[in-house]
């Protein structure tokens, strides 16, 4: 996404007509493909467990990685066996895989390395969704619900529950569709999924989203951590230590000013740095950073792990919710339960 684009979705009401006329032609599509599902021209694959997607109806980050992380932490809890599937933005290849702890971004993707350092479940990759679940579904026969990182629009997957997240401070934009607005699918399709997940707190109420229920999400800030914990003596320590100071602020995700504007409110003078989502940071990218610490997201962090970097820190963000998300979702389980095979 460029800047200019990104510009016109949440600052322009009214794109040019050049644009709009686009949007008409890429709605005449989403209905179409919609169409070809209902009437079984394009088939759809039903799993043997339950499945629930998490994404958006917005291009962009929203925050449905931490959230995929919350869900899953939560179904652990209650005593389910959930895996995760994710296409694995910008890794080399597109068979599924499982993902390890020591692998880097470049086999895996940013998001599902970052979600292997928080979660004990079978994390899969791959291009093609339905492949990697039943893959994962066949080398852990024990899981017994599929959550599927991002994906709304991947129809060929049947799902079950649909979880939709939105940043509190984008929403829709201008509220149309690509490439006029940042919409992948008409205001309506939010109607027909099961629940919304808002990244913060709006400024006025959305009315296009009144017919669903919804919570809040917001994130809480942990501990500063070495992002290359064999250069730094100090392997940890706490965000308030850099109170009042300058720090270089590294982000490569979808909405990089929020992270901006979570470390100003902490107090710190920050120095911005904004890079586009899943950037594949080279050493050289810090060359004009070295007379201040680096502060980075955790999923930028991942990527830039193996560069020497003396004073670069990432902040581990942890998602906190209403409870009645996982109540929702415990008491469809429970529904769901037999329905499948």
């Amino acid at each position: 996404m460029t800047s200019w684009l990104i510009k016109q979705w949440y600052d322009n009401p009214s794109p040019s007509l050049i644009l709009r006329l686009i949007s008409l032609l890429y709605r005449l599509i989403i209905r179409l493909r919609l169409m070809f599902y209902r009437f079984g021209i394009f088939k759809q694959t039903r799993l043997p467990v339950p499945v629930i997607v998490v994404g958006n109806v917005t291009v962009g980050g929203t925050g449905k990685t931490p959230l995929v992380i919350y869900i899953a932490q939560a179904l652990i809890a209650l005593g389910y066996r959930p895996g995760v599937i994710s296409r694995g933005y910008g890794r080399a290849r597109h068979t599924p895989m499982r993902v390890k702890k020591n692998m880097s971004a470049a086999q895996v993707g940013d998001e599902p390395l970052m979600m292997s350092a928080h979660l004990p479940c079978p994390i899969w990759v791959g291009a093609r969704r339905i492949e990697t679940a039943k893959r994962l579904l066949s080398a852990t026969p024990q899981v017994d619900v599929i959550l599927c990182d991002d994906g709304l629009q991947h129809y060929a997957l049947a799902r079950d529950i649909e979880v939709l997240v939105f940043d509190a401070e984008r929403g829709i934009g201008n509220g149309y569709l690509l490439p006029a607005g940042p919409l992948r699918e008409p205001v309506s399709r939010i109607q027909s999924a099961d629940f919304a997940v808002i990244n913060g707190k709006p400024t006025k109420p959305w009315g296009w989203l009144k017919q669903i229920a919804q919570v809040q999400m917001h994130f809480q800030l942990g501990k500063l951590a070495a992002v290359n914990d064999k250069v730094v003596k100090q392997k940890s320590k706490m965000l308030s230590t850099l109170k009042g100071k300058k720090v270089h602020a590294v982000a490569g995700i979808g909405n990089p000013d929020r992270f901006f504007k979570a470390l100003r409110a902490q107090g710190l003078i920050v120095q911005p740095h904004a890079f586009q989502d899943h950037h594949d940071y080279q050493v050289q990218d810090f060359d004009d950073m070295q007379d201040a610490p680096i502060i980075m997201t955790e999923k930028d962090a991942v990527k830039c792990r193996e560069f020497h970097l003396a004073q670069a820190w990432f902040v581990p963000i942890t998602a906190s919710l209403d409870a009645k998300l996982i109540k929702y979702l415990d008491n469809r389980l429970q529904t769901l339960r037999g329905q499948h095979g």
